[in-house]
């Protein structure tokens, strides 16, 4: 608490001055002169993870005794909520068309080859790599936990003897938790804003108005998380994905279908075709700005989140086999990915043809999405309608992805407890809420953004040595 605490000073007093011009040259050295170290450690814990998860299908997570907690859908609608729902709704229409506007070089290509390459970007930096590095981070802390009787805790690889190692992971873990949680609020909020500001233009863009939004957020997640694991988060999970399932057909219905579909396939086969390409791709001899800027920073991100993600899916995955969870935990979310991106960006470049999207005035909002959502949804036949269905979408998605996050955080602070103590649980979730809003208003998201990604690496690497040594255990077991 007291390090997080430094953090978060520090983001205020100097989130706008010399620290934050120190960070960001820290931050454009580490993504151009060290991703290739995120690129090796990616394909080292895709090639593991497949290893185990061929090899060790049939095996049970928790024994052949082990019973499963959850059904089917329930456990994959916490899974996503937990991993990347917020993503979705504002990255969805944004990112293909970014690419699309952005990346020099798709700039030979035709109009159409462009976004369809666009569309495979979107497909790598959201689809298996993300996937593959949540479920490594899963079924590793899964296994060491249910199956290696060990505690619930990030520092569950370092033997015991060494307690002074293991606290230090475990605090890197809890403010690598923490501080992506609150950023992610802070960002959620006002992609909320900005769409209460569409339907109801009365309610301005403003950091009053916004830090009302983080205080209903953040009670809204207290009692969630209060009512537990298999009330709270297990109800709020399974009725956004029936709320975004309505957004997405609703959406769908305003394209026509079988373009769609022959999209989707067309740009799968092409991922499918340039993955191992793409993967090894380091922009040698070229500028490595937009490398840097999006592939890097997107993994180094979804680094930073597995601990987070990681262990509350291993919390969830008791009694399944390998083989179902390496279904569960990356194919099956993977696929909904690809599918609501082709979805959402055709529904944006269907709009940048016709010129019914403003692209430009996206654009001019901090460079950030969020906007893009509504401007989508705007060319639809009920707007103010599917605003609203989409606010409530951003709004659970938050609130479960704060209940999973307060859960993981309570449970290695606890020394390793599936089951911490409710006021726990409400402790790390009104102090999410609290560190939201003082870095909203008085500044300091960049900085906080910097650090999760220079914090991210040495988070890959554990992962990496741990996929590994779980291979190596049930090699043995």
């Amino acid at each position: 608490m007291i390090s997080l605490l430094i953090v978060i000073i520090l983001a205020i007093f100097l989130g706008d001055g010399a620290l934050l011009e120190l960070t960001n040259t820290w931050k454009d050295s580490f993504l151009k002169n060290l991703g290739w170290i995120y690129i090796l450690t990616f394909i080292w814990i895709i090639v593991f993870t497949l290893l185990v998860a061929f090899k060790y299908s049939d095996y049970k997570i928790g024994g052949p005794d082990a019973k499963k907690e959850f059904s089917n859908v329930s456990w994959i609608s916490m899974l996503f909520s937990a991993g990347l729902g917020t993503g979705l709704l504002y990255a969805g229409p944004f990112d293909p068309m970014s690419h699309f506007f952005k990346n020099e070089e798709l700039s030979n290509l035709n109009i159409t080859d462009k976004f369809i390459r666009s569309l495979e970007i979107c497909y790598l930096h959201w689809g298996l790599p993300a996937w593959f590095v949540y479920s490594s981070a899963g079924l590793v802390f899964a296994l060491m936990s249910f199956s290696f009787n060990e505690k619930f805790e990030f520092s569950a690889l370092i033997p015991k003897r060494f307690k002074k190692i293991r606290v230090s992971i475990n605090i890197l873990a809890i403010l690598s938790i923490i501080i992506g949680v609150i950023t992610t609020f802070s960002l959620a909020v006002t992609q909320i804003n900005a769409g209460l500001n569409k339907v109801f233009p009365i309610i301005k863009i403003t950091k009053a108005n916004t830090s009302l939004i983080i205080l209903f957020i953040t009670l809204l997640a207290t009692f969630s998380v209060v009512s537990g694991l298999k009330r709270g988060i297990k109800f709020l999970s399974l009725l956004n994905i029936g709320l975004v399932a309505v957004l997405f057909i609703y959406a769908l219905l305003h394209t026509p279908i079988g373009e769609v579909i022959g999209l989707t396939l067309e740009v799968t086969g092409r991922h499918l075709s340039n993955f191992t390409q793409d993967l090894f791709y380091t922009a040698s001899l070229k500028d490595k700005s937009w490398l840097g800027g999006w592939t890097i920073l997107y993994w180094s991100w979804w680094g930073a989140w597995a601990p987070f993600v990681g262990l509350f899916i291993a919390r969830i995955s008791r009694g399944r086999t390998i083989k179902e969870f390496f279904l569960g935990t990356i194919l099956a979310p993977a696929l909904i990915v690809c599918i609501w991106f082709t979805l959402f960006g055709f529904l944006s470049f269907q709009g940048y043809l016709d010129g019914s999207i403003d692209f430009d005035l996206i654009y001019k909002v901090d460079g950030a999405p969020y906007l893009a959502l509504f401007s989508v949804l705007d060319t639809t036949l009920f707007p103010t309608l599917s605003t609203c269905l989409a606010l409530v979408c951003v709004t659970i998605f938050y609130v479960t992805s704060s209940d999973s996050g307060s859960y993981v955080v309570d449970m290695i602070a606890s020394g390793g407890k599936k089951n911490p103590h409710s006021y726990l649980r409400v402790f790390w979730s009104l102090v999410e809420g609290l560190m939201a809003f003082i870095l909203f208003y008085f500044g300091g998201v960049k900085l906080i953004q910097n650090l999760v990604i220079l914090l991210s690496l040495p988070v890959v690497l554990y992962l990496s040595f741990g996929i590994y040594k779980v291979h190596e255990k049930l090699k043995t077991n």
